[in-house]
């Protein structure tokens, strides 16, 4: 039995469950693009199950800390599943990205990493930005050519209104994610490296037409990435320099091209969303969360919300404090142990897990999509010491 066919056919499946989720929405019913979802986690499930599996070589702090993150994961996403007292409703729960799901993506723990994975990884990472280019030059008119007026919708428009223009925009960054790795560790031949370059910039000015600050932070992140993980101190210094430069220069320009970003580049847009927030918190709330379909009552809006922008509250909504610690203590270890790693390529993992740090503020929560499978196989390699000790590169290993 081919193994490698169930690897090849889960990283199909989240792409798959991405496009039906983010982009046919947009295009076909509700009701067409739920059936495509189930059919699409069903086969993420089954090629999961099939797939090879590794043995749990990972140091003693982490696999106490994952016992507990994903056991309390899955009663939160159960308690969301028994709110509902009908099949109908349940189905929204089990096929939301954010709801269900979500908390199934910790199994991904023990798959096995090997050389197969970043193979079909790399292969359906520039399908990908095919898919990215193919998006934008549909929707060129609204995220280019008008794209301020577009975008200006942020400001007026309902809750679900909201949900398709942020998701449009994010479209091109979501889909590079399979090639962060690659573009980090410096893994790309020249024209793959031009080819990715040019896209993820596409992706970083759709962001910054958007205003989305957070956005903008994480991409940058990852665009000077390569820079910091070779540690040289000089270009790292040209590099701040220049930045502070074209900033201080172009600041006139930022306002009259990406007028929304210029907007709110200092506006405190989180304060009062999170005050709500904690007025809606009880005390037995703050220890157990409210569950994966867990909201609470925003007077601005008029209704009841079941997202926190900020991440690490988001996840003390649903699971309480604890498990909004555990997921902060697994991406700082993660980070701090895979830095300081004798293989480069666990260094380069470090590299792909700092962005989600900060994020956890700006606006970070997991959902099912690449960023964060990806995410979770770098929690793997830097968090055993027999990956972080060796000279083994699954990453290099592309280039040939």
């Amino acid at each position: 039995m081919d193994n490698n066919k169930y690897i090849r056919n889960l990283l199909w499946g989240i792409l798959s469950y991405y496009i039906c989720a983010n982009i046919l929405i947009l295009y076909i019913p509700r009701v067409i693009c739920a059936v495509l979802d189930l059919l699409c986690i069903i086969t993420i499930l089954y090629s999961f199950v099939r797939a090879p599996k590794r043995s749990l070589n990972t140091d003693f702090d982490v696999k106490i800390v994952y016992s507990f993150f994903l056991i309390w994961g899955l009663g939160i996403a159960m308690r969301g599943l028994l709110s509902y007292n009908n099949f109908l409703d349940m189905r929204e729960c089990i096929t939301s990205s954010e709801a269900f799901l979500t908390y199934l993506l910790p199994f991904i723990f023990f798959l096995k990493v090997d050389y197969n994975l970043f193979y079909y990884l790399k292969k359906i990472g520039f399908i990908c930005l095919l898919l990215g280019l193919l998006f934008f030059c549909l929707n060129i008119n609204d995220l280019f050519l008008h794209a301020q007026e577009f975008y200006a919708e942020l400001i007026t428009s309902d809750i679900e209104g909201k949900y398709l223009i942020l998701g449009r925009c994010g479209v091109q960054s979501a889909l590079a994610f399979p090639l962060f790795l690659f573009y980090i560790g410096g893994y790309f031949r020249k024209k793959e490296q031009y080819f990715f370059l040019a896209c993820f910039i596409l992706s970083i000015v759709t962001v910054a037409y958007a205003g989305r600050r957070g956005g903008i932070v994480t991409l940058l992140l990852y665009l000077f990435a390569p820079y910091f993980i070779k540690l040289k101190i000089k270009k790292i210094f040209f590099l701040l320099l220049s930045i502070s430069i074209i900033y201080y220069y172009g600041i006139d320009y930022l306002e009259n091209s990406f007028s929304i970003l210029s907007n709110r580049m200092y506006d405190d847009t989180r304060t009062w969303a999170e005050m709500e927030f904690y007025k809606g918190m009880s005390y037995t709330d703050w220890l157990f969360g409210k569950g994966s379909t867990g909201t609470f009552y925003s007077p601005a809006f008029g209704t009841k919300r079941n997202v926190v922008e900020t991440g690490y509250l988001h996840l003390a909504l649903k699971g309480g404090i604890f498990y909004s610690i555990a997921w902060v203590y697994l991406l700082c270890v993660s980070f701090i142990k895979g830095l300081f790693a004798h293989s480069r390529m666990v260094r380069v993992m470090s590299f792909y897990i700092f962005p989600f740090i900060p994020g956890l503020y700006l606006f970070g929560h997991p959902v099912l999509d690449f960023s964060f499978f990806i995410l979770w196989i770098c929690i793997i390699c830097c968090n055993s010491s027999k990956i972080r000790n060796s000279d083994i590169n699954f990453l290099k290993s592309m280039n040939g």
